[in-house]
C-alpha cells in the first residue's frame, strides 16, 4: 500500500471514531422538543448514512467547513461596518500628524467615543484623512452687505431717507433736490423745521482699529457717523439756505436769524454760511426777509457783539472777526446789488433820520444817491426830508431831471442817443445825472421810461415839486429844479415853474440857460406856452441919482 493510501485510511478511520462517538452519545442524549414542541428519536438510520456519505466525499466536508468559517467572518465584518463605522468615523477627530504606521498586534474594532471623550493616542486616522488634515483649510468668505437700491430718479418721489442717505453719499443730485423741495413747499413750516435739520453738522466717521473707516451706512436721521463730502458742503449749506429764504414762514426766518447770530452751529464755513443767508434773504425780497435785513443793518447788534468778537472755531473760519460791523458791511454789500425798491425806500427813510450816525448816512447814501432807477424811491423819501442839506437835494434833483427827460423822450417817440437821455452836450457846464453815469443793466428794459413816468409825474410828486419851485427864491442854486420842472408835462407843475420864472424875471434868461434850456434835455412841449406867457419887455433901468 503507498503513502498516499494509508494517508486516506487513516483519516477515515478517525472520521469513524468521531461518527461512533457522536452515535453513543446521541443515544443517551435527551429528546430535544422540534418546531412544533413534540419531541421526536432521531433515527439512526439517518446517522449512519451521513457517516458513509462523509467516508466517501473527504474533499467536500473541508471544502464546506472553509466555506463556513468565511460566511461567518463576512457577517461580523458587515455587522460592525453597518452598525458602527460610519457613526464613529464621523465622530472621530483626526489627529494631525503624518502617515499612519503599520499597525502591529492582533485587529480590533472600532469602539464608538462620546462627545467629551478624548480619541486614545494609539488611534490612527484613515488612509487620506492625514493628508487632508494637513491641508489648509480655506477661509469661509466674508458676509457682504446688502445691495442699497438707488435713489429714484424722479425728484418728487424723494421721501425724508432719501434725503438723508444722498446727503451721507455725496449724491450729485442733492441740490437739485433740494432746491425742487424749497420751490414746491412755499409757507410749509414742517418743510422748514426738515430743511433746518439738513443744516445740522453729521457727526465725523470715526476710524476703526485697524486706522480705517468703517464702510458707509444707510442715515435714518440727522447725526449719522458718515460725514457729507466736504466739496459738497458749500453748495449743500447754499441750497438749503436758499430754500429757507423761499418758504417765507416764521420758521424759516427763525431760522435764518440763528446762522445770522451765531446761534445755529450749521455744517461747513460759518462765514460762507452767513453770507449765504444774507444772499438768500435779498434776492427773495419777500416783506419778512427784508424786515431781517433791514434789522441787520440798522441794528447788527441784536446779532453779533460790537467790535472784534472772534469767531467761532471751525473749519473756514480762521479766526477772522465776524463782528457786528463786519456783518453790518457785509448785508450792505450785498443788499446794494439786489435790494428792491421798496426796500431801497424804507433805507431812505432811515438814513434821513436824526438819530442816524454819521458814518451810516455816508455808506448808505453812496449806493442810494447813485444815478438807479432803483433808488427814485428812496431819493424822493430823502427830498421831503426837512433836515436834507442843499448838496444832497441838488444831486437829487438832477437825477430826478434825467429821468424825467429820459421819460419825456420816450413818450414823444424822440431816437434814444448814445449818452443819456438828453441832447446836445449841457449849457454852461450843466450836466444831467443820466449823461455822467454809466447805465446799469435796467435801462435796456423798454418798459422803464414808463415806470419813470409814472413815479416822476404822478400826484405826490408833483405836489412836492410844485412846493419846491414855490420856493425858487429861497435858493441861490435852482438850475436842476427849473430843468425838472421843464421836463413834466403836468398842469400843476406848469403854474407853478410860470410863478417861478416870474420871480426869478429880474435876473433875465441867464436862469434858463444855468438850467440847460433849451437845448440840454427833452422838455415838455408845453413848457413854450410858460416860456411865451412871460413879460417880454426888459427891465427898466432907474435912472442915476
Amino acid at each position: 500500500m503507498d503513502k498516499k493510501s494509508r494517508r486516506d485510511q487513516h483519516e477515515g478511520d478517525i472520521y469513524d471514531d468521531a461518527l461512533e462517538n457522536d452515535s453513543i452519545e446521541g443515544t443517551d442524549a435527551p429528546d430535544t422538543p422540534d418546531a412544533a414542541g413534540s419531541e421526536v428519536d432521531a433515527p439512526q438510520g439517518g446517522i449512519s448514512g451521513l457517516r458513509a456519505m462523509i467516508q466517501g466525499n473527504p474533499k467536500a466536508v473541508r471544502m464546506g467547513a472553509g466555506v463556513a468559517v468565511l460566511l461567518g467572518l463576512l457577517v461580523i465584518l458587515l455587522w460592525f461596518y453597518v452598525f458602527s463605522g460610519p457613526e464613529e468615523k464621523a465622530r472621530r477627530p483626526v489627529p494631525a500628524r503624518g502617515p499612519a504606521a503599520p499597525q502591529e498586534g492582533p485587529l480590533r474594532p472600532d469602539i464608538g467615543l462620546e462627545e467629551d471623550d478624548e480619541p486614545d493616542d494609539d488611534t490612527q486616522p484613515e488612509p487620506g484623512e492625514a493628508d487632508a488634515a494637513a491641508r489648509p483649510t480655506p477661509e469661509a468668505p466674508p458676509d457682504e452687505p446688502p445691495e442699497v437700491p438707488p435713489l429714484p430718479e424722479d425728484l418728487t418721489q424723494w421721501a425724508p431717507d432719501d434725503f438723508h442717505r444722498a446727503r451721507s453719499e455725496g449724491h450729485p443730485k442733492l441740490v437739485d433736490a433740494i432746491g425742487h423741495l424749497g420751490r414746491n413747499s412755499v409757507h410749509n413750516e414742517s418743510v422748514a423745521a426738515f430743511l433746518t435739520e439738513m443744516l445740522v453738522p453729521l457727526d465725523p466717521e470715526e476710524p476703526d482699529e485697524s486706522g480705517e473707516g468703517s464702510p458707509p451706512r444707510s442715515p435714518g436721521r440727522i447725526g449719522h457717523p458718515r460725514a457729507a463730502r466736504p466739496a459738497d458742503a458749500a453748495s449743500h449749506v447754499d441750497a438749503v439756505v436758499d430754500a429757507l429764504a423761499l418758504n417765507d414762514t416764521v420758521a424759516a426766518r427763525k431760522t435764518l436769524e440763528q446762522i445770522l447770530s451765531g446761534a445755529l452751529v450749521v455744517a461747513g464755513d460759518e462765514t460762507q454760511a452767513l453770507e449765504a443767508a444774507l444772499r438768500a434773504a435779498a434776492e427773495h425780497a419777500t416783506p419778512g426777509n427784508e424786515e431781517l435785513l433791514f434789522r441787520v443793518l440798522t441794528a447788527p447788534e441784536e446779532f453779533r457783539q460790537p467790535g472784534a468778537a472772534p469767531a467761532r472755531p471751525g473749519p473756514g473760519a480762521q479766526g477772522r472777526p465776524l463782528s457786528a460791523e463786519w456783518l453790518r458791511a457785509r448785508a450792505l454789500a450785498v443788499v446794494e446789488k439786489t435790494a428792491s425798491m421798496r426796500f431801497r425806500a424804507q433805507l431812505g427813510g432811515f438814513l434821513v433820520q436824526p438819530t442816524t450816525p454819521l458814518a451810516w448816512r455816508a455808506e448808505m447814501g453812496e449806493f442810494l444817491l447813485a444815478a438807479d432807477p432803483d433808488n427814485l424811491g428812496a431819493q424822493f423819501v430823502m427830498y421831503q426830508s426837512e433836515g436834507l442839506d442843499a448838496p444832497t437835494r441838488q444831486r437829487i434833483e438832477e437825477h430826478f431831471a434825467g429821468r424825467s427827460a429820459q421819460a419825456m423822450q420816450a413818450v414823444l417817440a424822440l431816437p434814444q442817443e448814445t449818452g443819456g437821455a438828453g441832447r446836445g452836450g449841457g449849457a454852461r457846464g450843466v450836466r444831467p445825472a443820466a449823461r455822467r453815469t454809466a447805465m446799469p443793466p435796467s435801462e435796456h428794459d423798454p418798459e422803464l421810461p414808463f415806470r419813470l413816468a409814472r413815479q416822476l409825474w404822478g400826484e405826490r410828486s408833483t405836489d412836492v415839486f410844485a412846493q419846491r419851485l414855490a420856493e425858487m427864491d429861497q435858493r441861490e442854486a435852482s438850475g436842476h429844479l427849473l430843468a425838472l420842472g421843464a421836463a413834466m408835462p403836468v398842469e400843476s407843475v406848469r403854474a407853478a415853474m410860470l410863478n417861478a420864472l416870474k420871480a426869478l424875471h429880474a435876473g433875465g434868461p441867464d436862469v434858463l440857460e444855468k438850467a440847460g434850456l433849451p437845448g440840454a434835455m427833452v422838455s415838455d412841449p408845453g413848457f413854450v406856452l410858460v416860456v411865451k406867457s412871460l413879460d417880454r419887455q426888459e427891465p427898466q433901468v432907474p435912472p442915476a441919482g
